[in-house]
């Protein structure tokens, strides 16, 4: 029985959106927004995850490492998500998430946690705002 709820419950999360492996190079070629939402999602959901588990923007090495990595893809996915664009609230939207990406890996680079802290909970209110208001 185990096995079977195990089963279903896999081939139900990978029904939710197929997995999409993007290189860096490779996002300034995705042909689709929702392809350039998934890598965004894909990038920064672990960012968030790192910035609520940290105290006081005590972070690790090897976080502030993924952070600036995830930084450096968000900006990429931001950027190309204003080919995609929806109008003049969308591209500000689309640039404020890039220069956020930025931020993100400057801080992170600078082993500034707390700044990354800040600079991964900013990247969320940029994609909730987006969300609201364009999804």
């Amino acid at each position: 029985m185990r096995a079977v709820l195990g089963l279903v419950v896999t081939l139900t999360l990978c029904a939710c959106r197929p997995a999409i492996i993007v290189t860096n190079d490779g996002i300034k070629d995705l042909d689709a927004l929702d392809k350039v939402m998934g890598v965004l999602a894909d990038a920064a959901d672990p960012g968030f995850d790192i910035a609520d588990g940290a105290a006081d923007g005590q972070l690790t090495e090897p976080q502030l490492k993924q952070l600036a990595a995830i930084g450096g893809r968000v900006t990429l996915a931001a950027n190309r998500a204003k080919g995609f664009s929806k109008g003049a609230g969308y591209d500000a939207l689309a640039d404020q998430l890039a220069s956020q990406g930025r931020a993100l890996t400057k801080a992170a680079q600078a082993s500034d946690g707390a700044a990354a802290v800040k600079g991964a909970t900013a990247i969320r209110d940029t994609c909730r705002a987006c969300h609201s208001e364009f999804r």
